[in-house]
C-alpha cells in the first residue's frame, strides 16, 4: 500500500526537478506541481490496487480459502490525500525559488 505512494512520490519529485529546470516558460505553469502531485498519487494508487487485485486472483486460484476481498477505502483516501499533500510540499519550494529568480542573473551564472 505504501509502496505505491513511495513510487508516486519519486515520480513526482523527478517531475518537479524537470519542471524547475524549465521554469518561466508560460503563465500559470508554476502551479503544475499540484496537478502532477494528484495525478501521480492516483496513478500510484491504481498500480498498487492492480497489483493487489492480481495477487488476490493468484492466491484465490492457488488456495480457495482466500474468497473475501477487502479494500480499505478509508486507507485509500488517506493515501491519496497524504500523497497529494507530500507532492505539493515537494513542489512548493522549487516553484517559490523559481518565482524569485531573476532570469538574467540565472543566465549569467550558467
Amino acid at each position: 500500500m505504501y509502496t505505491s505512494m513511495s513510487a508516486a512520490l519519486v515520480g513526482i519529485i523527478s517531475l518537479m526537478r524537470l519542471r524547475s529546470m524549465q521554469a518561466g516558460q508560460g503563465v500559470g505553469e508554476e502551479f503544475v506541481f499540484i496537478i502532477a502531485a494528484v495525478v501521480g498519487t492516483l496513478i500510484g494508487l491504481a498500480i498498487g490496487l492492480g497489483f493487489g487485485l492480481a495477487l488476490f486472483e493468484v492466491l484465490t486460484r492457488a488456495e480457495p480459502t482466500f474468497s473475501v476481498l477487502s479494500i480499505p477505502v478509508t486507507n485509500l483516501v488517506v493515501i491519496v490525500v497524504a500523497g497529494s499533500v507530500a507532492g505539493v510540499m515537494a513542489g512548493l519550494y522549487p516553484a517559490w525559488r523559481a518565482g524569485r529568480l531573476v532570469i538574467l542573473d540565472a543566465i549569467a551564472t550558467d
